[in-house]
């Protein structure tokens, strides 16, 4: 067994929640988990202390994206009860082979959105009002952080949050830097933010 203590927690002793808690409180938990282990406030500690904290944080997005989808969530549950405290690829394939026979879906399989032009495709909304959506979708993103900050600069724009939009894009960047999906959503955000 791993001595790290990061290898010895489950997801929900690591955002600090009951296996009980709702979707929003364990939104809240990693809202809090993130103010003290997001990589961006460790870089005066030095390089291992950056390398760390993002081991930690990324630990921290793998359980947020697990407890907040009901299908990986359940699936994360039997896992758990199993001993394991991390939900493999292997353990998600188990959970969709599960969904498909009950009927249920994961709550992003099968999503489609309107475009902005109005007709409904696959992909991904359009990041300022008016502008016509590209063709390069966010699975071309690797990284879940990177696709979680992604996802949270949509909602923001959604909202017409364009500043908060841009600040999560700035986020997703410094987890892909150079992404040409991410860098493209930054060039038509920045006319919308007057600092």
């Amino acid at each position: 067994m791993s001595t790290d203590r990061l290898d010895q927690l489950d997801y929900y002793a690591l955002l600090e929640v009951e296996q009980s808690a709702s979707v929003d409180q364990i939104r809240a938990a990693f809202r809090k988990f993130a103010l003290k282990f997001h990589p961006d406030r460790h870089v005066d500690g030095g390089h291992e202390k950056v390398e760390r904290a993002t081991r930690i944080y990324r630990r921290g997005s793998e359980a947020l994206e697990t407890l907040v989808d009901p299908t990986k969530r359940k699936a994360y549950d039997v896992v758990l009860a199993r001993g394991e405290l991390r939900l493999t690829a292997d353990a998600q394939s188990i959970a969709r082979t599960a969904g498909a026979k009950t009927g249920t879906k994961s709550s992003r399989a099968g999503a489609t959105k309107k475009s902005a032009t109005g007709g409904s495709r696959p992909g991904r909304k359009s990041m300022v009002p008016g502008a016509r959506a590209k063709a390069s979708q966010p699975r071309d993103i690797q990284s879940p952080t990177a696709k979680a900050f992604y996802a949270r600069a949509l909602q923001a724009s959604k909202a017409g949050d364009y500043k908060a939009a841009l600040r999560m894009i700035d986020s997703a960047l410094s987890q892909e830097p150079g992404h040409p999906v991410l860098v493209e959503a930054k060039k038509r955000l920045q006319p919308y933010v007057l600092d």
